[in-house]
């Protein structure tokens, strides 16, 4: 849970520390999960307006990482793109997210990645990582039961009339039309 915290809030580094103590290989068997992680660092660098260690963290990593897989080099080409536009003031900016006004608007495809459903799509990938590499499950059990449970209904309904539980938060079953 820190470490999704930590992402969620562009918090990277500490998240990559603490990656590191739980399982120390798990970011050296997984390149791309690296090379997302120090994306979403290089985004968060941006946004603080820290162009000279972003640089330098491209220099000196990201670059590395694209040699080694040139299809990352698109998605590191759009997070530099973000250098060309100013961070939105806040979440109502990163809705309406037009850039500066000599600017012209942000591209949608930049403006997603100062939106923080991209922090949440990088702590998620990190938490399916490590939980797989855990052993457990990537979906929670309660989700896969509801799944499971909405199927079953899809299902009995072809045949049957029952009570169906269609509020899945109420968990109250309805009245079925007995024919």
């Amino acid at each position: 849970m820190d470490i999704k915290n930590a992402i969620e809030s562009g918090d990277v580094q500490y998240a990559i520390e603490k990656i590191n103590d739980l399982n120390p290989e798990l970011l050296d068997t997984r390149p791309k999960l690296y090379f997302q992680l120090k994306l979403q660092h290089l985004i968060e660098l941006i946004r603080s307006s820290k162009v000279k260690e972003a640089l330098e963290l491209v220099q000196e990593e990201l670059a590395a990482l694209c040699e080694d897989d040139p299809g990352l080099l698109s998605e590191l080409e759009a997070v530099l793109a973000l250098l060309a536009f100013d961070p939105p003031a806040g979440d109502e900016a990163m809705e309406a997210a037009g850039g500066a006004a000599d600017e012209g608007p942000m591209p949608a495809e930049i403006r997603r990645l100062w939106d923080q459903g991209q922090r949440r799509a990088t702590a998620s990938a990190v938490n399916a990582a490590v939980l797989e590499a855990q052993g457990l499950d990537r979906e929670p059990k309660l989700l896969f039961l509801l799944k499971m449970l909405t199927w079953a209904q899809d299902r009995l309904g072809q045949h049957a009339s029952f009570p169906r539980v269609d509020d899945l938060v109420a968990a109250v079953p309805s009245r079925c039309a007995y024919a």
